[in-house]
Order: C-alpha cells, then structure tokens, then sequence
C-alpha cells in the first residue's frame, strides 16, 4: 500500500462499510473469473476498500475460482490474506452441505456467508423453510477470521436470531488444523421465491410474503430479495419492495439485495424499460423503517428520485441511527464497483483522500 492509501478506512464512514458484495461474474457483468478476481483484490487495496463487502461466486464454480487463485499474473506473488467469499447455491436445500465442504477445504478462502435459492419443488414457505433449515444444520458454527489488517473492512454488526446448529456434519474438527483460534460465524440467507407471488393480487402477495419472512425469523436466516434482472419482471414494485423492508424491520431480519441497484437513486432504464431501485433509497427507506415509519413514509423514501435529497437524508442519520438502518440492511450484490463509488463520490458521501506529499498521482 502506498502512502498515500494509509488513511484509506477513514474515507468511508461507517453507514456504508462493506455495503456493496461484488457480484461481477454474474448477469449483466458475466466479467471472466480471472479478470473478476483480480479486480476484487485490487478493490481490497483501494482508498474505498472498506466499502467493499465480499466476492460473490456459485458453488459450481468453485474449480474454476481454485484456478484463478492458482494465478500469478505477470509473476506475482500470491496473496497474504484469505479472498472473502460469499457461495450463492442456486441448487436449493440439497446442495448447501457439500458446497460449505468445498469452500472450507479451500484455505486460500474464507467463506463469510451462503446464500442459497429456497427449494423449487415445494410450496412457497415450505420450501423457504427446506432452504434455511439446511442452513441451520450445516453452516460451521464459527469461520476462520485472518488476523486483522488495514485491508479488511468490519461488516455490520447483525441482531438476527441465532440459527440452531443440530449436530452440523461440518465441525471444528472437519476444519484445517492450521486455522487461526479466532472466529466468527458464517451467515445463512435465503433467496426468496418471488415468483410465488409476483403474479398474484396485492393481499395474497403480502400474505405469501409475509409467510415466508415468519419462516425466516423462527429459523433464524437471512432474507435474500433479487430486486432486477433482465426483464422488467424481475423488479419489485415499490410496494412490494417497502413490504419486504417493513416485514424484516419488524421481524428483526438482516436482509441482503441483489441486482438491479447500479445507481444511488431510482431511475428508468430507457433500454428495458424497467425502473431500478436505489441502493441509497433502499438504505433510507430501512432507516425509516427502523424508527417506526409507515407504509407510506418507506414508499415514500423508495420514490424519492432525488439522488442529492437521498444523500442529505443519509448525512443527517444519527450514528445509532445509521447503525440501525445497517443491520437490517446487511449489503447489495452488485455487478460493478465504478456506478455506485462514482455516485458516492459525487454526492460527497465518499471523499478520495488527497495524495500524500511526494507520493504519486
């Protein structure tokens, strides 16, 4: 790290630490994994690196993320510290225990979370219910945690429930013996089935989703809501949107987001046609939510297209406040870093620190 980079942390305030998941070997991005690792360890070594969350990859293609590790562009060394990971298991309940044996055999990985799709092949919350029961029984109670750097950004401190851990197949002794003693947990969270209810009528939409948030909070998972996609189906309406922040405020569940949130503030796609959530309008709607706001206040916050009011409603947040709104609203997957930091950074909430004397530009 240069010197001019020694006082990176500081430039990005606590409500957005570790706000944004990098999801770039996904759609839209399908960026190449090589290139996609890469990116993220020099997204680690950034002035914003403490924005950044983890790298998000699927079980399937763990070989492939072992290959890019093996690497060493242009001769260089190989890296110190563990590259984050978030597994997503698009396979359902049967396949989360042998994809956390897959990423714990791993040790050039530490595995900070697993989010996995809720079963196809059941009814809504039943198979809500399959996905984080499996979480529950097989998830490592604790998770190696590098010794501390400058480098690692500190994730949101989460209230959910603590999720029953049944004689997990996967234990300490299942663990490389050369772990460091210091741990924490890996997250579970659930994908929910939003096509169980995206086509229905608004009071047997929020019934269903409602269902499945109970499922959740007795569990104790996260909640996972995609929030785009390629077709302006794959939105949620503002109002299914505000339900699901309000239904996870009043069931104390930490939720994550993923796809569509690119820009700080809602705005139309001309090419799709499909209207785009913000991620700041989300991260106030949840603060508002928090304090005991109404429907009508979140709606209201996920409407504002204001990206300079959103980013003055976020500066007025007290810490406790901004504390609150974070541990609802864990992080986003998003496909890109540039849109979201260049938002940031144009609306002051992000502030590049000046290079250092002597240092290069």
């Amino acid at each position: 790290m240069t010197a001019a980079h020694a006082d990176a942390p500081a430039a990005v305030p606590p409500v957005l630490r570790a706000m944004c998941d990098d999801a770039a070997l996904f759609p839209p991005a399908n960026t190449p994994m090589p290139e996609a690792v890469t990116a993220h360890r020099r997204y680690h070594a950034a002035w914003y690196r403490a924005l950044i969350g983890s790298f998000v990859c699927p079980d399937t293609r763990l070989e492939e993320l072992r290959a890019a590790l093996d690497a060493r562009p242009d001769g260089a060394a190989p890296p110190v510290e563990p590259l984050p990971v978030v597994l997503v298991v698009p396979g359902g309940s049967t396949h989360v225990a042998p994809a956390i044996r897959a990423a714990l055999a791993e040790p050039r990985l530490s595995l900070r979370g697993v989010e996995v799709v809720a079963d196809h092949d059941a009814p809504c919350a039943e198979g809500v219910r399959h996905a984080a029961e499996a979480l529950s029984a097989h998830l490592p109670t604790a998770r190696p945690t590098p010794a501390p750097t400058s480098s690692a950004p500190s994730a949101p401190t989460s209230s959910a429930p603590s999720a029953p851990s049944a004689a997990p197949p996967i234990g300490p002794e299942d663990q490389p013996e050369d772990q460091p003693e210091e741990t924490e947990p890996v997250y579970g969270a659930v994908e929910l089935p939003r096509a169980c209810w995206a086509a229905r009528p608004w009071n047997d939409e929020a019934d269903l989703l409602s269902a499945v948030l109970d499922v959740l909070a007795a569990v104790g998972q996260r909640a996972k809501l995609r929030t785009g996609g390629l077709t302006p189906e794959a939105f949620p309406g503002t109002a299914e949107l505000a339900a699901f922040l309000a239904g996870c405020v009043a069931r104390a569940l930490p939720f994550k987001l993923t796809a569509g949130l690119h820009r700080a503030a809602r705005y139309l796609d001309l090419g799709t046609g499909a209207v785009h959530h913000g991620f700041l309008n989300v991260l106030v709607a949840t603060e508002r939510a928090t304090r005991g706001g109404g429907p009508r206040e979140i709606v209201e916050a996920l409407r504002e297209p204001s990206a300079p009011a959103l980013a003055a409603a976020v500066r007025a947040f007290t810490p406790e406040q901004a504390a609150a709104a974070r541990a609802r609203f864990v992080s986003y997957g998003t496909r890109g870093i540039t849109e979201p930091l260049t938002d940031l950074v144009t609306l002051g909430l992000l502030t590049p620190p000046a290079p250092a004397a002597g240092a290069p530009g």
